[in-house]
C-alpha cells in the first residue's frame, strides 16, 4: 500500500505540472519586493538561455549559461550589476562561468529520464542579514525526484577574486525532507532578517507548512512549524507572497484567493481565509498569478481561456469589494497559446510568457505596461520579446522567468511637514496618517489605530511603520471660535433706517446679501437681510427681517350735516398706538360736536404726528307740521291755497302732500314741500264741501318718518 500511495503522490504531481502546462494551474507565483534604492532582480536569467538586464533599454533577450526548465533565481547589487544566476545545482558567477566550488550541489537538478530543473519555485537566493557579501543558495529537489530534500549552499562574494564561490563547508546543507518544490522568501518585521517558507509535500491531506529564519545569526535550520486547516485541502498556497504590511500572506487555489496572516517576529502562520476571485458560472479555475511590482494588484490567469484578470490587493479584507474589483486585463489565447508564467519587472511592468503548446519555437516574452496601476493605463504587447534564441535549447516543458530576490530596504524615517487643521467651533476633525495601510501606528496619545478624533486645539502626531520605513505625520489644530449675533427683526416707521453690525475681531471676512462686505450696514427698505462670516475655513450665517409702517388715521365719519336734536361721535383711529388731539381741545378718539365749523384731529406716534379734518354742519332739525281746518279759494289773498305750514328745521328727504274728494278720487299730488291746493280740479273751481288729505314725509336728518290724515272744508 505505501508504494499506492507514492505512485498516487507522483501521479498528483505529474497531473499538476500537465495542467499548468496547458488545462489547469494551481502553482503561487512569489513577488519581489521593490524599495528604496535597490536593484536587485535588475538582471534576469531563466529558461533556455535568456537573460534579460534591466539596466539597458530599450530590453533585448541576451544569452545565457543557463538551461533550465523551471526554477531559477538571479542577484545584482545596489546598482543593479549582475552578482550571480542559478539553477540549485548549478551557480553561475556575472561573467558567466560556473564557480568552482559549486560542484555536486544537489536539488533542482537532471536526474534519469527527465529534462534538468524542473523544480517550479524549488530555487531561492536569501541575502545573509550579518554579512553583505554573503547568499543562501536554497535548493530544493523537483517533485520527479524521490527524495524531496531541501537544503542550502553560502555563496561569499569576496571569493574568487570577487566572482563568489560556495564557502568550503557550507554546501548542501540539508534542512527538510519530503519538501514540495514551491518556496517562498519573506521579510521579517525587524526590516533585516529573512523567512524562507516551504511546505511538506506528502500527506496530501495535511501538509504542514514549515518558516526557517535567516538572520544576522545565519540559518536557523529548526522550522516553525504551522498547520493549515484541512478545510483550506492539499491544493494551492503552497507558495505565498507577503504584501506590504509584512503581516498578510496571499495565493490562490483553484477557486479562490487565500489570504492567511504571518507573524514575521515568530514565524506563525495563523488565520486562514478563503476570498472568492470569481462567481460560479462567470469565471474559470484560477491558473498561475503574479503581484505588481508594489504589490496593491494581483493578476490571476484563467485556466482555458488564458485571460488575465487583475485585483485589488488593497480591498482583501473586504471579500465582496475584492471580487467586485475583478478586472480583465488581458484577453488571453486559450488553451493552445497559454501564459505559462507571470512575473513583475523592476520597471513596474508586467512580463508574461506566452507558449504555443502546438509550435513551442514561437513562443514569446510579452509585456503589459504600468501593472502598479488601473487596467486603463495599461498597454499590452503580445510580442514584446521572442522566447527561443539559435543559442538555446529547445524543450516542451514548462517555461518560467525565474524568481525575484526578496530584499530588505534600508530602514529610514521620513518627517512629513506638519498638518496645519482649523477646527470650527465644536467641531471635531479625523487625523489620518499619511501611510494607510502600515504595519503598526503609535499616536501622541499612545492610541495605535490608522486614525485619530481630536475636538481641541493641540500639536499630535503619528508615527507610522511600514515596509521597513517610519513616517511620523505632525498636526498642529486649531480652534477658531466666535459669534454672529443681528438684532431681533424690526419694524421701523417708512422712512426711517437701522443699523445692523455683524462685527467680530475673530471675523476675516463679511458678504451681505446686499452685495456690501462691511461689518456693517445700514438699511431702511423693508425685506430679510443676511450675512456671511468666514474665520478661515470656519462659516456662520445670520438673517434679520426688517419690516416698514406708514400712520394711517381715519375718521369714522366724513364731511356732514347733523342735526341739533341729533348730536354724534366721530371717532378718530390710527394704525399705530396714538395719543389724540382735536382742535377744539378734546383729548382722546372720541369728539361730540356741538357748531357746525371745522374739526381736526393730531393723532402722535412712534412714527411723529398725523392730522386729519372734517367739516361739520349743525342743523336746526325741529320739524313740525301745521294744518288748517278750512281755506277760502276765493282770490282775496286769504287763505287762498290750502297748504301744510312747515317748521324752519324740517328737511325732507321723503315728502307727499295729497288731497282727495269725498268719492276718493285724487284731486291733488305733490312731492314738493311748501306748494298747495288752491281748490281747482281740472281748472274748475271746486265744489265747496269736505275733503281730505294726506300728507307724508321723512326727515332727512335723522330718518324720522310721519303720516298726517285729515279733512278741510273748502268755503266757497
Amino acid at each position: 500500500m505505501p508504494g499506492a500511495v507514492l505512485l498516487c503522490g507522483q501521479l498528483v504531481k505529474i497531473i499538476m505540472k500537465q495542467l499548468r502546462s496547458g488545462l489547469i494551474s494551481l502553482f503561487f507565483l512569489a513577488i519581489s519586493f521593490t524599495s528604496r534604492g535597490q536593484n536587485q532582480n535588475n538582471n534576469w536569467h531563466f529558461g533556455m538561455g535568456i537573460s534579460i538586464n534591466f539596466n539597458v533599454l530599450p530590453l533585448t533577450v541576451v544569452q545565457s549559461n543557463i538551461d533550465v526548465i523551471e526554477g531559477a533565481a538571479a542577484v545584482s547589487d545596489d546598482n543593479g550589476q549582475l552578482l550571480f544566476y542559478t539553477m540549485g545545482c548549478k551557480i553561475w558567477n556575472r561573467n558567466g562561468t560556473q564557480m568552482p566550488n559549486a560542484t555536486g550541489l544537489l536539488g533542482n537538478g537532471p536526474f534519469t529520464g527527465s529534462v534538468s530543473g524542473s523544480g517550479y519555485r524549488s530555487v531561492q537566493i536569501i541575502k545573509h542579514p550579518g554579512n553583505p557579501n554573503q547568499y543562501y543558495v536554497v535548493s530544493g529537489d523537483a517533485y520527479e525526484q524521490s527524495t524531496r530534500n531541501l537544503q542550502y549552499s553560502l555563496v561569499d562574494m569576496s571569493l574568487d577574486n570577487g566572482l563568489g564561490d560556495v564557502v568550503p563547508g557550507q554546501k548542501n546543507i540539508q534542512i527538510m525532507t519530503n519538501c514540495s518544490e514551491y518556496l517562498s522568501v519573506f521579510r521579517g518585521n525587524d526590516c533585516k532578517s529573512y523567512w524562507l517558507i516551504a511546505r511538506a509535500e506528502n500527506p496530501q491531506s495535511a501538509r504542514p507548512m514549515y518558516a526557517f529564519k535567516v538572520d544576522q545569526n545565519g540559518f536557523n535550520n529548526t522550522p516553525v512549524i504551522s498547520n493549515p486547516p484541512g478545510t483550506l485541502g492539499s491544493a494551492g498556497y503552497d507558495e505565498l507572497y507577503l504584501l506590504n504590511d509584512l503581516e498578510t500572506a496571499v495565493g490562490i487555489n483553484f477557486s479562490n484567493v487565500i489570504s492567511i496572516k504571518f507573524n514575521g517576529n515568530t514565524g506563525q502562520f495563523s488565520n486562514f481565509q478563503t476570498v472568492p476571485n470569481y462567481i460560479q458560472g462567470v469565471g474559470e479555475l484560477n491558473g498561475n498569478f503574479t503581484l505588481s511590482l508594489d504589490r496593491t494588484k494581483m493578476y490571476i490567469v484563467e485556466s482555458y481561456s488564458s485571460d488575465v484578470y487583475q485585483y485589488d490587493l488593497n480591498q482583501i479584507a473586504n471579500p465582496t469589494a475584492f471580487l467586485n474589483s475583478r478586472t480583465l486585463a488581458i484577453n488571453g489565447y486559450g488553451v493552445t497559446d497559454r501564459f505559462t508564467a507571470m512575473r513583475a519587472g523592476p520597471d513596474g511592468h508586467l512580463y508574461l510568457i506566452r507558449k504555443n503548446s502546438s509550435s513551442a519555437l514561437t513562443s514569446k516574452i510579452t509585456r503589459m505596461t504600468n501593472a502598479n496601476g488601473p487596467v486603463t493605463n495599461t498597454t499590452y504587447d503580445n510580442n514584446f520579446l521572442d522566447y527561443f534564441h539559435p543559442w538555446g535549447s529547445y524543450s516542451i516543458g514548462y517555461f518560467c522567468l525565474g524568481v525575484d530576490v526578496a530584499s530588505n530596504p534600508p530602514t529610514d524615517t521620513i518627517q512629513n511637514t506638519a498638518t496645519d487643521t482649523l477646527l470650527c467651533f465644536d467641531e471635531s476633525v479625523v487625523l489620518q496618517s499619511s501611510i494607510g495601510n502600515a504595519g503598526s501606528y503609535e499616536w501622541s496619545d499612545g492610541s495605535n489605530q490608522s486614525t485619530l478624533t481630536v475636538s481641541g486645539p493641540g500639536t499630535y502626531w503619528v508615527s507610522s511603520f511600514y515596509n521597513c520605513q517610519t513616517t511620523i505625520d505632525t498636526f498642529i489644530v486649531r480652534n477658531t471660535t466666535f459669534t454672529l449675533q443681528l438684532p431681533p427683526d424690526t419694524l421701523i416707521c417708512a422712512g426711517q433706517s437701522v443699523t445692523l453690525d455683524a462685527y467680530h475681531p475673530a471675523i476675516e471676512t463679511y458678504t451681505w446679501n446686499t452685495g456690501a462686505a462691511t461689518a456693517s450696514v445700514n438699511v431702511s427698505d423693508p425685506g430679510k437681510y443676511f450675512v456671511t462670516a468666514t474665520s478661515g475655513k470656519c462659516i456662520l450665517t445670520d438673517t434679520f427681517e426688517l419690516s416698514t409702517q406708514t400712520a394711517v388715521l381715519e375718521l369714522s365719519q366724513g364731511d356732514t350735516t347733523i342735526c341739533n336734536t341729533n348730536p354724534i361721535q366721530i371717532t378718530a383711529q390710527c394704525n399705530l398706538p396714538s395719543t389724540y388731539t382735536w382742535s377744539d381741545g378734546t383729548q382722546g378718539p372720541i369728539l361730540t360736536p356741538a357748531t357746525t365749523g371745522t374739526y381736526t384731529v393730531t393723532a402722535s406716534n412712534i412714527c411723529g404726528d398725523i392730522s386729519k379734518g372734517l367739516d361739520i354742519n349743525v342743523a336746526d332739525c325741529y320739524c313740525e307740521l301745521w294744518l288748517p281746518t278750512a281755506f277760502s279759494p276765493n282770490g282775496d289773498g286769504l287763505n287762498d291755497v290750502f297748504v301744510p305750514k312747515i317748521a324752519p328745521g324740517c328737511s325732507f328727504s321723503h315728502y307727499k302732500f295729497k288731497v282727495y274728494n269725498r268719492y276718493g278720487q285724487l284731486i291733488f299730488s305733490t312731492n314738493q314741500a311748501g306748494l298747495g291746493w288752491d281748490g281747482f280740479q281740472l281748472n274748475r273751481a271746486a265744489e265747496a264741501g269736505s275733503y281730505y288729505y294726506i300728507v307724508e314725509y321723512t326727515s332727512r336728518y335723522n330718518g324720522e318718518s310721519k303720516l298726517y290724515k285729515g279733512d278741510i272744508s273748502l268755503i266757497r
